[in-house]
């Protein structure tokens, strides 16, 4: 065989490599989506037929939004404004598919939080905080009654998400 048609045949089943990689993430990215919509489906049948908080099922989305910068001009910085730093500003949104208005309508409902980095950062602590207050203010993580089951949906990023503490997190509830 010569070196051309090795080299083409190379570049072949590489491509061919990548191909299959991307139908496998396709794949995996449409069976999530279709689990997602089942437990969106379940906690929004669940909220209109009024269950029992012990057999209710909750299910939230939890993302954090794009950072933002704020410039910050304290008077020990040097130099001009070229040289400020930016104060990180971070937004995590989790949204309740299953909210029961004040009219009895069910429809989703999104709980922004929005701190800057002064406050805390983006790390798994911070989801953890943010998941047990929403949880708390919604009555659903109650002293006195055990709740049905609760869904958590996260994007990919692992450093917020799957990680020891958020799954330590799931067992202390």
């Amino acid at each position: 065989m010569r070196l051309a048609e090795c080299a083409r045949l190379s570049a072949d089943e590489a491509r061919e490599q990548m191909l299959i990689r991307a139908a496998v993430h396709v794949n995996a990215a449409r069976v999530q989506r279709l689990l997602y919509r089942f437990y969106v489906n379940k906690a929004i049948k669940d909220a209109t037929a009024n269950i029992p908080h012990s057999d209710h099922t909750y299910t939230f989305v939890v993302d954090y939004g794009q950072n933002m910068e704020l410039p910050v001009y304290h008077d020990q910085q040097p130099g001009v404004s070229y040289y400020y730093s930016l104060l990180g500003i971070y937004n995590c949104g989790i949204v309740n598919h299953a909210h029961v208005c004040e009219n009895g309508d069910v429809r989703e409902h999104m709980h922004a939080y929005v701190y800057h980095e002064g406050v805390g950062k983006k790390g798994a602590n911070n989801v953890v905080s943010i998941i047990i207050k929403t949880l708390r203010d919604l009555n659903i993580m109650r002293e006195d009654s055990i709740g049905g089951e609760l869904n958590i949906i996260f994007d990919n990023c692992s450093d917020q998400n799957k990680n020891n503490t958020v799954l330590k997190m799931l067992f202390f509830l």
